[in-house]
């Protein structure tokens, strides 16, 4: 076993002893002479030094003694602010978790769908590109223009009109008092009559008369519209 003694005076002097142990135990308070150079008159001189507390230990001991390790740095805090420290982190994660979660759901492309057309657009729509088709057959062209405002009161007044024949159509309508006007439930009566003439009784209609049907038939469209949104017949 080695000590290093340093001797402060006016010079600084570092001593290095080497001690012998022939027991073993803890031992305390021993003097030890150091000699130091003779002085210039040639006299020896020395120093005397009381060594540090020490304790010999046998191999045996050395060997089983664990040194104590220094304590994790999380260990040096208190309960307290652990648990201050924790709850800080979780709720720094929590919100920055909140956060990229609202970038996402915001910044994702959306798609849009265009809602579908009102019914009276649907059915001008149709009578316009009816028009275009003239001249025609008047069986065909009746054919056409009764399905048109058959599918457009189905969807206008939410009742089921175009799987019916014209008699049960009409029938039913003239107990419904929320479907349409009583002018509007006479003037398509005899609108689908007329059509029913031509269609199943092979009637004849000439061109004028198409044309001017096409005109019946958008005026009926007009005037079904909701008061709040009715236009003006272009």
């Amino acid at each position: 076993m080695g000590l290093d003694i340093v001797l402060l005076g006016k010079m600084e002097r570092r001593i290095k002893i080497i001690l012998q142990a022939y027991s073993l135990g803890e031992f305390a308070g021993i003097k030890v002479t150091i000699p130091l150079s003779p002085k210039k008159d040639g006299t020896n001189s020395s120093v005397e030094v009381i060594l540090p507390a020490f304790e010999v230990l046998s191999r045996t001991d050395i060997k089983d003694a664990k040194p104590e390790l220094a304590k994790p740095f999380y260990e040096t805090f208190s309960d307290d602010i652990k648990y201050f420290w924790f709850y800080t982190f979780t709720a720094i994660i929590v919100f920055f978790a909140v956060i990229l979660f609202l970038f996402w759901y915001f910044g994702k492309k959306r798609v849009y769908t265009k809602p579908p057309p009102p019914p009276w657009t649907v059915a001008e729509s149709a009578i316009f590109k009816l028009r275009e088709q003239l001249p025609m057959d008047a069986q065909t062209f009746f054919v056409k223009i009764t399905d048109i405002l058959k599918v457009y009161i189905e969807h206008r007044f939410k009742f089921k009109a175009a799987e019916q024949t014209t008699d049960e159509f009409l029938s039913e309508i003239q107990y419904s008092s929320s479907i349409l006007e009583k002018t509007h439930k006479k003037s398509l009566g005899e609108f689908l009559n007329a059509s029913d003439m031509v269609k199943f009784a092979k009637q004849r209609a000439n061109q004028q008369q198409l044309s001017e049907t096409l005109k019946q038939a958008s005026e009926f469209v007009i005037e079904t519209i909701p008061k709040e949104l009715k236009i003006e017949n272009p």
